[in-house]
């Protein structure tokens, strides 16, 4: 069986007809391929690495792989299959306090991916245009970027002014389990399938030891969490847009002068777009709000379901949507970094000056894996130099400081010795900067990221419909089709992998072992090409999942280090090749 094109026709019928009801789909999640195709999505989140209430993790999985999965096949089938209840542990929630987050076993992972993979396809074909939250080929700026198009005056005239800024109080915590079902029965009509997740909804949660039964909510973290919150807050949306946004209820408001409404919803936060006065959205908030109430049972909060004006900005997944004078006089609605997050990027990293015992090379990947990812995300905005300036400032000092303490020696002195110009390669370009550089490891400087425009198009229509589309998991739905090293963060173990880096940047000279590649020209006189440990990637000559033991797949003599674009490039052969090469019977 291969999974991509039974997603493909479950995409197609169910984008063919609207009303199509779908049965026996669970022989689906019981056949032998489908269940190692979940297990390989569950593998590639990074999450796999821990373990539930039953302490298994993927290691722990994979060492009798095939008799697990075996297992859990013939359990599924005998109908026998009773999931862990979710271990739930509490994460920290800004300074608000704390999150709970549920962790269910790995082989209820492996069940819940194996549901997800036949029911996501069906609803993607139902799901809004203006749902944007833990879907295929869509992220949080797409959302952004629909709420700054939406309220962007390009015509002239009246716009969309006021902004309704809309929070479910504990959402996840307080979804319906009955209410939840109907709505999966608009599709779904299996009812052993049905029955499979009524299972996980009621298997409850373990809290210090200590059981607790689910009587509802659906656990933050599950893998089939998002996709369930997704599919009961569709009702949300088709009731937007029968009352608001549809053609025949924007042509009712342009004829009668009644306000008009845009939405965009990411998860459980939304925002509601009136082109009108404020007692128009407070009303229009009160609607929202009764409709939530009576119908799907739940509590829109009081405190941060505000009306706020555009130009007074509203703080929405993590940016700062406000409405201001550009430097040609005219007014632009744009997307801010906000101050709030710059002072939380600037403590995380003053947080990091203890520990001078830690090497110099788990300190700088540290640093630049949270920086790098900061900048990636709010690279979108506007003004992004004054901010990552302000990042770069702090990083600077922190780093002197620590080095200070760690070589006991001033600053200046540490400047003499170890403060150089670097190359860094950013999407393909060389940047040249000066930086702290020791032992051969480079810190990362935030102004290296220049600002960018999102230009990245959701798909309008099912995302499963798509030529050569094969299932993704969420989390990595914006990787490159090949898989590179994650980097260490510095407190996971991970120092086999710097220990081996380092070994192969001795042996190549500190650059690519590829000896076509363009990066290898000498560079000017006094500046250093750092293709080191951040931007060398690490790559098996003989594959990895080819050896028995990965001692020897992690030989020196079967390793080499590659920049990006070389990785990518042989990689992308590699895979060509192996796609000529018969499929075993």
């Amino acid at each position: 069986m291969i999974v991509s094109e039974v997603q493909h026709k479950l995409a197609q019928w169910s984008s063919e007809n609207s009303t199509k009801l779908f049965f026996d789909l669970y022989k689906l999640i019981c056949h032998e391929d489908w269940l190692m195709e979940s297990f390989m999505n569950v593998k590639r989140n990074k999450g796999s690495v821990t373990a539930g209430v039953d302490g298994l993790n993927v290691k722990d999985f994979e060492k009798d792989l095939d008799d697990n999965l075996n297992n859990i096949r013939q359990s599924l089938l005998d109908n026998s299959f009773a999931p862990y209840p979710t271990r739930r542990v509490m994460i920290p929630k800004g300074k608000k306090g704390w999150r709970p987050l549920g962790i269910p076993s790995f082989k209820d992972r492996i069940v819940q991916m194996a549901i997800k993979m036949v029911i996501e396809p069906i609803w993607e074909s139902d799901f809004m245009s203006f749902s944007h939250g833990f879907r295929p080929q869509r992220s949080t700026h797409h959302a952004i970027r629909h709420i700054v198009w939406v309220c962007q005056n390009k015509g002239g005239g009246e716009s969309y002014r006021w902004l309704i800024e809309g929070d479910i109080t504990s959402y996840f915590d307080t979804v319906h389990h009955k209410k939840l079902m109907h709505c999966l029965k608009q599709r779904i009509k299996d009812k052993k399938i049905l029955l499979l997740i009524w299972k996980f909804l009621k298997s409850g949660v373990m809290e210090n030891k200590l059981f607790k039964a689910s009587k509802e909510g659906i656990p933050q973290g599950g893998v089939l969490s998002p996709l369930l919150a997704n599919i009961f807050l569709h009702e949300l949306d088709k009731w937007m847009y029968d009352n608001y946004s549809s053609r025949r209820a924007q042509d009712k408001a342009r004829y009668y002068e009644l306000p008009r409404v845009s939405y965009v919803r990411y998860a459980d936060d939304f925002v509601v777009m009136v082109k009108g006065n404020k007692p128009s959205a407070e009303e229009i908030r009160e609607k929202i709000k009764e409709y939530l109430k009576n119908s799907l049972v739940l509590n829109l909060s009081d405190e941060k379901t505000r009306v706020t004006h555009i130009n007074d900005g509203i703080n929405f997944l993590g940016y700062r949507i406000i409405r201001k004078r550009q430097t040609n006089g005219k007014m632009a609605v744009v997307p801010q970094i906000p101050l709030s997050a710059v002072r939380r990027i600037c403590n995380k990293l003053s947080d990091r000056k203890s520990g001078v015992e830690r090497s110099i090379i788990s300190k700088i990947m540290a640093v630049n894996s949270v920086v790098r990812g900061w900048c990636h995300y709010y690279k979108y905005a506007t003004t992004v130099n004054k901010y990552f300036s302000k990042v770069d400032q702090v990083n600077f000092w922190t780093i002197a400081h620590w080095l200070g303490r760690k070589y006991k020696s001033s600053v200046p002195e540490l400047m003499k010795r170890y403060y150089r110009t670097a190359n860094f390669e950013v999407k393909g370009k060389m940047i040249s900067c000066k930086t702290w550089i020791i032992e051969k490891s480079a810190l990362f400087k935030a102004t290296a990221i220049k600002h960018e425009n999102f230009k990245v198009i959701a798909p309008k229509e099912n995302p499963f419909l798509l030529e050569k589309v094969t299932y993704i998991p969420m989390i990595d739905q914006f990787h490159t089709l090949y898989e590179t090293q994650s980097n260490w963060m510095g407190w996971t173990e991970r120092l086999d992998q710097i220990d081996l880096k380092n070994q192969l940047l001795e042996i190549y000279g500190h650059k690519c072992s590829n000896p076509e590649c363009s990066t290898n020209k000498p560079k000017q006189k006094g500046t250093y090409n750092f293709w080191i440990l951040g931007n060398l990637e690490l790559h098996h000559k003989r594959p990895f999942h080819t050896f028995a033991d990965s001692k020897q797949a992690n030989d020196i003599s079967n390793l080499e280090l590659l920049c990006s674009r070389c990785h990518k490039e042989i990689t992308k052969q590699e895979r060509a090749y192996l796609a000529t090469m018969p499929r075993e019977a």
